[in-house]
């Protein structure tokens, strides 16, 4: 696996305002089998899988640990391991400023 991380702001520093943060991942299809089950790999064009993006926080208010959640997609519960709500992955061989032609 690769990765890249990139924060605009300072990290763990909550006294500042944040503008944002980037993660970039890259993971070998070889190490996907057991999430493939069965499927294609790598993924052929098409193909559609679905991913949690999500991450958790923690903050402290009024002396008090609040933990909060935020997904990509609505998960529709607290419960973040639902499948058939996570974000759908479509697989395409075209680029993305590929335009339809009508």
């Amino acid at each position: 696996m690769k990765s890249a991380v990139y924060i605009d702001g300072k990290l763990n520093d909550c006294s500042l305002a944040h503008k944002g943060w980037t993660v970039e991942l890259a993971f070998p299809w070889a190490g996907m089998e057991w999430l493939a089950d069965g499927r294609s790999l790598p993924p052929e064009d098409g193909d559609l899988w679905r991913i949690f993006f999500g991450r958790y926080d923690t903050f402290n208010i009024g002396g008090k640990e609040q933990t909060a959640g935020w997904a990509w997609n609505r998960v529709g519960n607290a419960d973040n391991h639902a499948p058939e709500c996570f974000t759908q992955v479509h697989f395409s061989t075209r680029f993305v400023d590929e335009r339809e032609k009508k």
